[in-house]
């Protein structure tokens, strides 16, 4: 099972999403209460077997700037990757909302071989 990876440079996140197929990335800050109430929950998550296929990891976005096509308003900020593409956002302490997107990853909503495109298509319909 992939361990929890808090995240210290753009380069060590670029390897790993190269790397990983599922990645859920969740950007807080030191000063941020919400961040500080969902961390524990969200490291529990990380151990869960079911979401085993998926990548957690954890970045400070005051402290690293990463080099992706993601808007962050406000924290925490928890994005799902797939293939290297940010496919859904939950802005918010929302814990709920992060486990649904856990849950319908976990089990296979996309397939390996689909792209944006396809993920899109499905979505929203096109």
């Amino acid at each position: 099972m992939p361990e929890l990876i808090h995240i210290t440079s753009p380069e060590q996140f670029d390897d790993i999403l190269t790397n990983s197929p599922l990645l859920i990335l969740d950007f807080f800050t030191d000063w941020c209460p919400p961040c500080k109430a969902i961390a524990p929950i969200y490291e529990n998550l990380s151990t869960i077997p079911n979401y085993s296929n998926i990548q957690f990891c954890k970045v400070n976005a005051e402290e690293v700037k990463l080099n992706i096509d993601v808007v962050v308003w406000g924290y925490p900020t928890f994005v799902l990757f797939h293939n290297g593409v940010a496919v859904e956002k939950v802005t918010g302490a929302k814990i709920v909302q992060v486990e649904e997107l856990l849950e319908k990853y976990s089990k296979g909503y996309l397939k390996e071989d689909e792209g944006y495109l396809s993920f899109y298509w499905r979505k929203f319909g096109m």
